[in-house]
């Protein structure tokens, strides 16, 4: 009789712990959820106030010397422009450049192969700095929206810096535009930077002569004025 009593108590007892361990997982739960929405919430807080922060809002300035300023600066036209820019390749005597005049009056400027950077390298070459310091006194005397835009070739590239060709490309284009704007004193809302990747290959990619062609940087002088908003976002 007392040996059966005391399973009985042994299985109240094990019953009993059983019995605790559902409530147990169910308020480790409750917690585990509670800690992620706290988290998430957080996170979420952070984010919102970094969009406020991106989006203030500050007053459009000029470079103190930038000859937009000048009472009597007179912008140049599309076909002077194009004459300037062919007169500074010519005077630089650089190869693989081209310069075109395109039929809504822009002006392209497409370099091409290694001359701005080595093989999956963003840093300007010393050699074509001279060149660009050309250019940005052409682009001093107008007052046209600019576009920078790099392309690559088909070689793969996976770096931490570089994942693909797109970052590779944006990166150029962004090194492009931004030595011009500094050496050139250059209202930078007058840039868009793009990255085409390979996607936009002047030539087929089915040759290393062709895959140089392809690894180019254009900038584009467009027909578009640029008149500074009141606003720019910082």
């Amino acid at each position: 009789m007392d040996e059966f009593a005391s399973k009985h108590d042994r299985g109240q007892e094990v019953g009993l712990t059983t019995a605790w361990a559902v409530p147990w997982s169910d308020l480790m739960m409750v917690m585990f959820v509670l800690f992620v929405v706290l988290f998430t919430y957080q996170a979420a807080e952070r984010d919102l106030q970094d969009a406020f922060q991106v989006q203030t809002k500050l007053p459009a300035e000029r470079p103190s010397n930038s000859p937009l300023d000048d009472p009597s600066f007179v912008p140049l036209p599309s076909r002077e422009i194009f004459e300037q820019t062919r007169e500074v390749v010519r005077e630089t005597d650089l190869d693989d450049i081209d310069v075109v005049l395109q039929d809504d009056e822009s002006v392209k400027l497409s370099v091409r192969g290694p001359l701005f950077f080595d093989l999956g390298k963003t840093a300007l070459r010393p050699e074509t700095r001279k060149f660009l310091d050309r250019i940005a006194v052409v682009l001093q005397r107008t007052d046209r929206r600019i576009q920078v835009i790099g392309h690559t070739d088909t070689f793969p590239i996976s770096s931490e810096r570089f994942p693909t060709n797109w970052e590779l490309s944006a990166v150029r284009a962004t090194t492009v535009a931004r030595y011009l704007i500094e050496r050139g004193s250059l209202e930078a809302g007058r840039f868009s930077v793009i990255g085409h990747s390979m996607y936009r290959p002047d030539v087929p990619n089915s040759s290393l002569q062709n895959k140089a062609r392809n690894r180019r940087v254009e900038i584009v002088i467009t027909k578009e004025v640029h008149r500074a908003s009141e606003w720019i976002v910082s």
